[in-house]
């Protein structure tokens, strides 16, 4: 039903001396990253005192776009030079809006089609995805987890049998550290799909966060 937009993303920062250690040939620092060279050189530019590394930290950051570098890029919001700021919020504020955008269109597609599962279920997969993001502060993901939550419930009314619904109200409550919750939800997921990876996963961790150790190995096996 939809076309999600992702918006472009900015250049790579134009400073050759941060890209001295790269193989000959390799201008695309976010796919060197990807390709196993880790993302602890670039997270060490977050502490450097030169500004010029700290931007272009950022703006690698940014390309990367995964949960891990945008909640290290809120950490430049702060920064003393104002360049820095710059950067990191600019990035950050592209990846709200890639969100809210995808969610307002979305949710117009469940005011369309509201006896669709289907609408429900991508609304609350984009609410999740924005709220494990590492964009939003504690206030924010609750409000988003919530609406995840009633979207991924209120489809179930419409279609009952749905192992990832079921793995995806698992990790909600995970997030929230619901444990007893996700344990009812992944122990659902598997009853009607005992295979289901993603469910034996999250069981086996609510088990473990729980202390109940000595289900683990009946999981695992």
């Amino acid at each position: 039903y939809l076309m999600l937009r992702r918006p472009p993303r900015s250049t790579l920062f134009p400073y050759p001396t941060l890209f001295r250690s790269l193989p000959e040939g390799m201008v695309n620092l976010p796919e060197f990253v990807r390709q196993g060279a880790g993302i602890e050189p670039v997270a060490q530019w977050l502490r450097d005192k030169d500004a010029r590394k700290r931007i272009g930290a950022a703006r690698i950051l940014g390309r990367l776009g995964d949960k891990s570098s945008l909640e290290r890029l809120h950490g430049l919001v702060k920064d003393s030079y104002a360049a820095v700021r710059s950067e990191a919020a600019a990035h950050i504020s592209r990846g709200h809006e890639e969100f809210t955008t995808n969610i307002f269109q979305a949710q117009k597609e469940v005011a369309s089609h509201p006896e669709s599962g289907e609408t429900h279920r991508i609304l609350a997969n984009i609410a999740l995805e924005y709220c494990e993001s590492g964009l939003l502060d504690t206030q924010a993901k609750r409000t988003y987890l919530g609406l995840a939550e009633a979207e991924y419930l209120k489809s179930l009314t419409l279609e009952t049998e749905q192992v990832e619904v079921y793995n995806n109200l698992g990790r909600i409550s995970i997030i929230r550290q619901d444990f007893p919750k996700g344990r009812e939800r992944f122990e659902k997921a598997l009853s009607y799909d005992e295979g289901n990876l993603r469910a034996l996963l999250g069981l086996a961790q609510c088990h473990y966060e729980l202390e109940e150790y000595e289900k683990i190995p009946l999981v695992c096996n």
